[in-house]
């Protein structure tokens, strides 16, 4: 026994994560050096012994996912004068922080985060170490005033829940915080932005219900700025903004690195924002702006969403650093200078309804991603496809007609042609006929899904690095010839409903998944035994 208690004296970690039948924490001894203590997804946990308060040399405390902690001890702020860290994180059926922990002077680091909490004590503008406060998923409504005379906070991250929205206000006196850093207010409803410090480096509101731009030109530190303004069919009270451009002061920023903006209510931008030396990442979600700056030739990420009048894509050839572009549901005919994009390695074209001819595409020779979704109007993807490209992937462009030939493509890892049914499997499949080995050597994943003119899909043994096959809504599919990859690990073939015929299974020593579903006319009984025989999961 005496050993025992010399050895409960010098514990400096006591790790009791997932402790799922602890109701109380143990009684705490006077003469503990316990300085980390974690409870972490203890669910039954309901009460914290108020012994607690004797672990005078306790840093960390973790009460994280204890889903029924009810309270904590009254005193609880008034002992613990050396914690530094302090997490409640999805507390669930906490709803209030005792007006004690205004006293623990050393906290640096908490974390409220998920807790059924509507409001803050004012005593927490005590805590003069406070750096960091995470809030996320809460009822708060307020940020108290007493926050923002903390002056070492640095940090601030707060999210409303997806289903209860709250109208949170921030506080006029939030200006006076010099040390303020990064702060983070998203699905909440804004209806007032008052001055914000000059210190900050990352500002994330979502969303604003304000009528125009709030001036942020005094913000000349920020890197990261993110404003999405509500939308006035949202079940918020009404608010009139109106059609503007891009606020002139967004080009003074001059050590801006990211800028993302969602407004219903931008139609035009200056031409300021290629004076952004340090922007690297630009993600515009405007319907109706009508036209492109002149972009910085420091980007290498440029996102363009939602963007229903945009018409032009001019001022993409000075763009050397790009590296991902993604246009999605915009009025584009064409995107001038694409091909100039020698550094592009992502690219993704989606709901491009008025894009009728993809140009030739071989020039970008660090393409690795291209993904053509839900452009209707598209017939053809012109010239060649770059030989560095790794992951094809289209879907949904019912009038594509024509591929480019995939047989040079040897570094594909990854092809999925879906939906796009008047492109014959031809078009996809002839360079599986290739006698070259290394034809698609690196293939891994392969997915054909809604072409309805395929009817015999070729021997797939060359594909060494086949791991994952699936064919679906080939409804004129009669037969799969030859072999399939001895690597192949998963195989899924669905609402193929003329298939007869099926290669081999009993050789793939690696198969661990297969799947038939609504293959009529495919001996599914037969194909289920001899998965069961092979310890192989079957589903049909």
């Amino acid at each position: 026994m005496i050993f025992l208690l010399q050895v409960m004296k010098n514990l400096k970690v006591l790790n009791l994560t997932s402790c799922h039948c602890l109701e109380r924490t143990p009684i705490f001894s006077a003469h503990s050096n316990l300085e980390r203590l974690i409870l972490r997804g203890c669910r039954s946990l309901i009460t914290i012994d108020k012994s607690i308060c004797q672990l005078k040399h306790l840093v960390f405390l973790d009460l994280s996912y204890c889903e029924n902690l009810q309270r904590l001890p009254n005193e609880l702020g008034r002992y613990l004068a050396r914690l530094g860290y302090l997490s409640l994180k999805w507390c669930r059926s906490l709803e209030r922080l005792p007006d004690s922990i205004g006293y623990l002077k050393s906290l640096i680091d908490l974390n409220i985060s998920g807790m059924r909490i509507e409001e803050i004590p004012d005593s927490i503008g005590n805590l003069e170490n406070l750096k960091v406060v995470k809030m996320e998923e809460t009822g708060i409504r307020k940020i108290p005033d007493a926050f923002w005379t903390i002056e070492k906070l640095e940090e601030i991250v707060g999210k409303c829940t997806p289903h209860h929205r709250v109208h949170v206000e921030i506080g006029t006196c939030i200006y006076k915080n010099q040390s303020l850093r990064i702060l983070k207010l998203t699905r909440a409803d804004i209806y007032a932005l008052p001055r914000l410090p000059e210190s900050l480096i990352e500002l994330r509101l979502s969303e604003l219900y304000i009528d125009m731009f709030p001036d942020l030109s005094n913000l000349t530190h920020l890197k990261e700025l993110d404003l999405v303004f509500g939308r006035p069919d949202s079940d918020v009270k009404s608010y009139a903004p109106v059609e503007c451009p891009i606020p002139w002061w967004m080009g003074n920023l001059s050590k801006l690195e990211s800028l993302k903006l969602d407004s219903d209510y931008v139609t035009t931008s200056p031409t300021e924002l290629s004076l952004l030396p340090h922007l690297n990442e630009l993600c515009l979600v405007c319907p109706v702006l009508r036209c492109l700056p002149r972009l910085p030739s420091s980007l290498s990420s440029l996102c363009l969403k939602r963007c229903y009048s945009l018409c032009s894509m001019e001022g993409l050839l000075n763009l050397k650093k790009l590296s991902s572009l993604e246009i999605s549901s915009a009025a584009i005919m064409d995107i001038q200078g694409l091909g100039c994009l020698e550094n592009l390695r992502d690219l993704r074209l989606l709901n491009l309804q008025q894009v009728g001819r993809l140009l030739d595409l071989s020039n970008l020779n660090k393409l690795k991603c291209l993904e053509v979704r839900n452009c209707g109007n598209l017939v053809e993807i012109r010239g060649e496809l770059p030989q560095s490209l790794q992951e094809l992937l289209i879907s949904y462009c019912e009038s594509l007609e024509k591929l480019p030939d995939l047989s040079n493509l040897k570094e594909l890892q990854q092809v999925d042609i879906a939906g796009c049914t008047k492109l014959k499997g031809e078009a996809i499949l002839s360079s599986t006929r290739r006698s070259h080995a290394n034809l698609w050597e690196n293939l891994q994943y392969l997915r054909i899904c809604g072409l309805g003119q395929v009817e015999i899909l070729p021997n797939l043994s060359n594909l060494k690095k086949l791991r994952c096959l699936q064919v679906e809504n080939c409804g004129d599919l009669v037969e799969i010839q030859g072999e399939l990859s001895q690597f192949l690990e998963e195989l899924n073939i669905s609402s193929c409903e003329s298939l007869k015929k099926l290669p081999g299974l009993s050789s793939l020593k690696g198969l661990r998944r297969v799947k038939i579903y609504r293959c009529g006319k495919l001996n599914v009984e037969a194909i289920s035994r001899l998965c069961l025989e092979m310890s192989i999961e079957f589903v049909g």
